[in-house]
């Protein structure tokens, strides 16, 4: 129990101080009058008493503080006294104060926002009831199973639960007049139990929901599809839902922030019970159809439990016929915290890149600080000289003004907290324009403001250490005597420094921006060798199981046939892919047989209509485009292809697709863009359509007005299909997101420390005037003119910002390199375009910082300057 009482000391010598020194008085006054009357009864006088008492006792002023040293915390309490004085200090400047919280709150909060996104992509967990005993695990060399594996396994029991997920294809969910088409996620019954997550309303799926002779057709939804698509109805439990044409009964809504076992932000917007007997309904039936996820019972290490799966997996392994002995074989075991999956994200090496470019951010914001309290301290030099002549400690000194900082940071910290929270609120507003909804679920919570204090404390030490140290050691002779040079300019190294190191990550970070805007306008005005602008592009998604290929084929051929009457279409065509969009077409690599040769080529295929090309507005090089029944083994291929054979001419030859079927090319057309507008010349094989699943791409060559004509039609040939049209420049939007994405984030931090840095350059050369009025006054009255005083002011800063500027461009040279895999063909990270309007951008900005202080100087009154100071 000691050190209950020892806590509660601290506190009462903290927080009740003057009580204890009231206390301390009383006690001490009562052994005073005490020992006096005693020697008044021993028979001394009043005078020889209290002469005697005094000698006895000492001063009383020193034996206070003997007993105040007793109760004294030491450094404790002397932080505490230097966090009061560091606070009045600081409000006695509001506007010093003021520009230092400003500049800490926008490094801060760019940070904290810039951690908080990195965060939710990649390292918060699904979300799961402890998600440290949840693993995600393939067997069987490879990552599905059989629905049956999947029975045999978890009746097996090697686990505390084991449940299986899939999400394959699109169903069609009907709300009002509107279809559209959601990506489903189908899981096992047990899938929540494992998972550990509850209903927010109603509830989830049980075992009896997935038994063969109870319906199944019930489904629980995402808060956000509950919110976005159902208007938040709180009495949607119960409610039917239409999908696929089938009426199902919604049971349960999630909770808001439920993240999905892909992780990434990837949220599935309506949840399916698994059952092999509604999988027709669906999709066709499959042999390897489930993923498995499981959690380990407690006192289970994770290790421990890939042993015990494998034992039982081997078991079940040998039920099963010869060839199926690998089911026992544990590919993957890893914990849903695990950050293994670092390296097999794509968006890995942006985040990175965006990481160090906010944290370059947040060093020209320490700067600015740094700057503003060695400005501050400059005027403090008689104040420490006078407290070192007095003994006072160096370290103590650099306590004090390091608290200074302390204070700045943490209300800097919490101006950025408060910035992350209003972003954050944008943020986790839209969900992203991917097929499946990526939504964002970033909040405050312990382990941000953890990581926001943990941000100011380093922060502190950037700002206020360097300034400490130098200011802690002044020459005390001659500034006790104020006998200091009255034009010295050697106290303004530092801070010439600091704006130098301003202007040279400055130009990083601007050379950085400006890339990423020329790659999101060349990725924008690039020719993607097809018309966006006078073909609209309209995508219909079937009921898998109602169409057959000889049923959609007759659907696909009437749908062409009602709109091409349409007003003002001059063409339609259909496509299984279109290029530039998530159904872009296949890309496969394997050997081709041309000319007698055998070569490995990587290609895009699609699978075309009659007047593809046409209607694309794809020019036609050599040959023909596909008729509607097309008889023989015919393809059309691009230049990029045709160029592989002998002489460039391929019309008429054959081509043999890894050994088996021979084709012969009937056509060969223009090169175009296919996967992404940044890739380079690909090559391409197009083939005569064939269904291929439920999903239609129509093609329509026409203005965009006719979009509402096109989406009318193809929903009155079957009202169950979901279907979506735009005009094809509108469909680009996901193939420009990677680059808006990049060009919104790193535009934003590069005008950010463009800013940062400005102001700083600006402070500068504000105190630099301010410091040498008097020698400015002697200047004018020697007969110097306003503008060589203009001259001489703007020369210090500009010289600062021109060494930071070179130094800047130098680095950016070498930092950018890695930033070349995110860069459209012909756009290299030295683009001397881009380092050239950065040197422009900041030159241009530094003089006009210095500009207005520059001015001000040269507007001095000699008289009134010989007198400053």
């Amino acid at each position: 129990m000691r050190w209950i009482h020892s806590l509660r000391f601290v506190l009462t010598s903290l927080l009740r101080r003057r009580r204890m020194d009231q206390e301390m008085e009383e006690e001490l006054q009562s052994h005073y009058e005490r020992q006096l009357e005693a020697y008044l009864a021993a028979g001394m006088s009043l005078a020889e008493a209290r002469r005697a008492v005094r000698g006895e006792f000492g001063g009383m002023s020193g034996l206070r503080e003997e007993c105040r040293e007793v109760t004294r915390l030491g450094w404790i309490e002397n932080l505490w006294r230097d966090l009061r004085h560091a606070a009045r200090g600081l409000l006695r400047q509001p506007l010093m104060t003021g520009a230092s919280i400003v500049s800490l709150a926008l490094g801060i909060g760019a940070t904290t926002v810039i951690y908080s996104v990195i965060r939710e992509i990649v390292f918060m967990p699904p979300t799961a009831h402890r998600p440290d005993r949840m693993v995600s695990f393939w067997m069987g060399h490879g990552s599905h199973v059989s629905y049956q594996e999947w029975r045999d396994v978890e009746i097996a029991g090697p686990l505390a639960g084991i449940a299986g997920y899939q999400m394959e294809r699109e169903v069609n969910v009907t709300l009002g007049e509107e279809t559209r088409a959601v990506l489903p996620f189908l899981v096992t019954a047990n899938f929540f139990d494992v998972l550990g997550v509850p209903a927010a309303r109603g509830r989830t799926f049980t075992t009896a929901d997935a038994r063969a002779e109870l319906d199944p057709r019930v489904v629980v939804l995402s808060h956000g599809f509950w919110q976005r698509r159902l208007g938040g109805d709180t009495g949607v439990v119960g409610r039917a839902l239409k999908l696929n044409g089938e009426r199902y009964t919604i049971i349960g809504v999630l909770p808001r922030v439920m993240r999905s076992v892909f992780g990434y932000g990837l949220t599935p917007e309506v949840y399916l019970p698994l059952n092999r007997h509604l999988m027709p309904d669906l999709y066709a039936p499959r042999e390897s159809i489930v993923s498995l996820i499981a959690r380990l019972p407690d006192g289970l290490t994770v290790t421990q439990g890939r042993a015990a799966l494998m034992a039982a997996g081997e078991r079940i392994a040998l039920t099963y016929p010869p060839g199926r002995k690998t089911f026992g074989a544990i590919d993957r075991f890893e914990s849903f915290t695990s950050t293994s999956r670092l390296t097999e994200i794509p968006v890995t090496p942006f985040l990175t890149v965006l990481g160090v470019v906010v944290g370059l951010v947040l060093l020209i914001a320490c700067a600015n600080v740094a700057s503003l309290l060695l400005a501050r301290g400059t005027a403090r030099y008689r104040e420490t000289a006078v407290r070192l002549s007095l003994g006072a400690g160096r370290f103590r000194l650099i306590q004090h003004l390091l608290c200074e900082s302390l204070l700045l940071s943490l209300a800097g910290a919490g101006a950025g907290l408060l910035l992350n929270e209003w972003l954050a609120g944008v943020l986790n507003r839209p969900p992203l324009p991917t097929p499946i909804p990526f939504e964002f679920h970033i909040r405050t919570d312990l382990a941000l403001v953890l990581a926001c204090s943990i941000l100011a404390v380093v922060t502190s030490l950037l700002c206020g250490l360097l300034p400490a140290i130098q200011l802690t050691r002044p020459a005390l002779a001659p500034v006790l005597k104020q006998d200091e040079p009255r034009f010295a300019r050697s106290r303004l190294g530092l801070r010439k420094a600091l704006v130098a190191g301003q202007i040279a990550v400055s130009a990083v970070l601007l050379v950085t921006a400006i890339l990423f805007v020329r790659n999101l306008w060349r990725a924008t005005v690039v020719h993607p060798g097809f018309d966006v602008d006078r073909v609209v592009w309209a995508e219909v998604a079937l009921v898998p199981h109602r169409y057959t290929g000889d049923k959609q084929r007759l659907f696909v051929a009437e749908a062409a046939e009602a709109l091409s009457v349409l007003p003002g279409v001059q063409s339609v065509s259909y496509a299984d892919g279109v290029p530039l969009t998530i159904y872009g077409g296949s890309t496969r690599g394997g050997d081709l047989e041309f000319d007698g040769a055998s070569r490995h080529v990587d290609r895009s295929v699609n699978w075309i209509g009659r007047d593809y090309f046409r209607t694309m507005g794809i020019p036609l090089l050599t040959g023909r485009e596909f008729a509607a029944r097309e008889s023989g083994s015919p393809v059309i291929i691009n230049r990029r292809l045709a160029e592989m054979f002998a002489g460039g001419h391929a019309l008429g030859k054959t081509i043999r697709v890894e050994r088996r079927e021979r084709l012969e090319v009937i056509g060969v057309v223009a090169d175009s863009k296919y996967r992404t507008l940044g890739e380079n010349p690909r090559r391409a094989m197009y083939f005569p359509y064939n269904p291929r699943g439920g999903r239609v791409q129509f093609l329509v060559r026409g203005p965009a007005a006719v979009t509402p004509q096109v989406n009318r039609a193809l929903r009155e040939l079957d009202p169950s299909g979901a279907v979506e049209s735009r005009s094809m420049r509108d469909g680009l939007a996901f193939a420009l997101l990677p680059s808006r994405l990049g060009a919104a984030f790193l535009g934003s931090l590069g005008i950010l420390g463009l800013v940062l840095a400005l102001v700083g350059l600006y402070g500068v050369i504000a105190y630099s005037v301010s410091r040498r009025t008097a020698e400015i006054g002697v200047r004018m009255a020697l007969g110097a003119t306003r503008a060589s005083i203009l001259r001489m002011t703007m020369k210090d800063g500009l010289l600062s910002a021109g060494a930071g500027l070179a130094i800047g461009l130098a680095l950016a040279f070498v930092v950018t390199q890695p930033l070349a895999e995110f860069l459209v063909p012909g756009l290299q990270p030295a683009d001397p375009l881009s380092f050239l309007c950065a040197a422009i951008v900041l030159g241009m900005a530094a003089v006009l910082a210095g500009l207005a202080p520059a001015r001000r100087a040269a507007r001095i009154e000699p008289v009134s300057a010989l007198r400053y100071e």
